[in-house]
Formats: C-alpha cells, sequence, structure tokens
C-alpha cells in the first residue's frame, strides 16, 4: 500500500543541470484530482519528472532506432545512468518519477528479441527496481512516488497504426501485454501506474482492464490531440 506523505510547502521548481538542458516544458505539473495517491489532496498540483528516453541519450546512453531509451535496460552497463536520471529529476524537485520501461512494448521487442516475451516482463521489472533505486539514494521514499509505465502498445501518436495492431494482434494479445507489463511493474515495486500518452480510448480501456484488480492506483495519460485513425485532431 501507498503510505501517507506530507506534502512540500513550496512547489518544486527546475533548477540545477535540468535547468540548463532540457525544455521548460520537460517537466510538467500534473492538477488532477490525486485522492487514490495516499498523501496527495484533491486538486493538489504535483510536478512529474520529464522525458527519460532523451535525458538518458544526453548523459551517455546510445541512440538506438530499434530500441530507444529501453537500450538502458537491456545492456547492465547503462543501469547507472538510468539511475542518476531518475536523480537528476528528484533533485530537480519531481514528486512523481516514471520508469523508463516506455520502448519495452511488443512492436518493437520482437523485431530484436527471438524470447522478446521474456525480456519485456524482465526489463519492465529492471525499469522499476532502477527507479526505486534512484529514490532509496535521494532519501526520498517519504516525499516521491514512482509511476509504472504503462505505455503505447505500438507506435508513439499514432491512433492509425495502433487501431490496426489490436486488430491483427487481438485484444486478449493486448491484454496480455499490458497485464505482464502491470505485473513486473508491481513486483518491481512501484506505488501506481501510469497508461502513457494513449493513442485512443480503446488503447487505454486495454490497459485499464488489463491492469485494474492489481491493487495499484491508475492514472490516464492520453495523446493530447486525440487524433481519430485518419489522424484528425479532436481534442474535445
Amino acid at each position: 500500500s501507498i503510505q501517507s506523505v506530507a506534502s512540500p510547502s513550496t512547489q518544486p521548481c527546475i533548477s540545477g543541470p535540468l535547468q540548463r538542458h532540457l525544455p521548460s516544458s520537460t517537466a510538467t505539473a500534473m492538477a488532477m484530482p490525486m485522492t487514490s495517491l495516499a498523501g496527495y489532496s484533491e486538486n493538489q498540483v504535483q510536478v512529474l519528472d520529464g522525458s527519460m528516453g532523451r535525458w538518458c541519450m544526453n548523459k551517455g546512453i546510445p541512440e538506438d532506432d530499434k530500441l530507444w531509451s529501453a537500450r538502458g535496460l537491456v545492456e547492465e552497463q547503462y543501469h547507472e545512468i538510468v539511475i542518476e536520471a531518475h536523480m537528476d529529476y528528484i533533485q530537480a524537485g519531481s514528486a512523481m518519477i516514471t520508469t523508463n520501461n516506455y520502448a519495452v512494448q511488443p512492436n518493437y521487442y520482437r523485431r530484436v528479441f527471438d524470447g522478446w516475451q521474456a525480456r519485456i516482463a524482465s526489463d519492465t521489472e529492471t525499469a522499476a527496481r532502477l527507479a526505486v533505486e534512484a529514490r532509496r539514494r535521494c532519501q526520498a521514499e517519504g516525499s516521491v512516488r514512482i509511476l509504472g509505465s504503462l505505455p503505447p502498445i505500438c507506435e508513439s501518436h499514432r491512433p492509425d497504426l495502433t487501431a490496426r495492431f489490436i486488430e491483427e494482434e487481438g485484444e486478449a494479445a493486448c491484454l496480455w501485454y499490458y497485464r505482464t507489463i502491470g505485473e513486473a511493474l508491481h513486483r518491481g515495486g512501484v506505488d501506481a501506474l501510469l497508461a502513457e500518452t494513449m493513442n485512443s480510448w480503446d488503447e487505454a480501456r486495454l490497459a485499464i482492464e488489463a491492469t485494474k484488480d492489481l491493487g495499484l492506483p491508475l492514472l490516464i495519460s492520453m495523446e493530447g490531440a486525440l487524433r481519430d485513425e485518419a489522424m484528425k485532431p479532436h481534442p474535445h
């Protein structure tokens, strides 16, 4: 269960190395009901972290056009960089950090690994444990929550490809995927789940259905334009 914590008396701000290298929009201030996360009162503003993939690459993880940010999980030599990236965001004032498994998804992994199903589970759990370690080193167990990423199942900002993937693979396979990573994140020690940059309500529904009984709060983040399969925005 999530332990209650006192809210910081001042609003966190971006400072130090992140201030010099990250765009001003990178850290996200989230104003939304947070009653499901113990210690956060309704409508209280909390600051999330920003991009992990790009920040890890800035810190030394090689760019990879197949695995993207998952390269930092697949190769143990880069685990320390992932931990340090999480720590940078904590030290800059993030009250919530997100696990670095955004690219751990079937569309990418099965193009690289023969045993991709098992790798998805193990690399996702590794992502959670690295975030937990970063929080421990910052002595922030009482003030920082770890959000476990439930990433887009196929591709970011492409509702057309996502709809095709769900249709071709079948909902059962998609539910298996979200269940697998939800359980791995739970084992790794996250405090809540974040369905991150969902392309459509259909995709979000699968993430919700697969993880609703894991006993973890679930936050939903939608792709901003809410485009349809013809890529026409419907933000309303």
